[in-house]
């Protein structure tokens, strides 16, 4: 089993190895979603979150 913990920019990341998707949260707590653990789709939906662009994840 091997997991972690990313930080990127404002967002914390919960990467665990045995799972294909990456949950992630705000430096301050709010949840942001899920993505692919693909790195480039990550940053991606990260930066449209950033930006602006996304919307809040379903659900929430």
């Amino acid at each position: 089993m091997t997991e972690l913990l990313e930080r990127l920019g404002p967002y914390i990341c919960y990467v665990d190895a045995d799972t294909d998707e990456v949950p992630a949260w705000t430096e301050t707590g709010a949840w942001v979603g899920v993505a692919d653990t693909a790195q480039d789709s990550w940053a991606d939906y990260l930066a449209a979150c950033t930006d602006g662009e996304a919307g809040p994840p379903e659900g929430s």
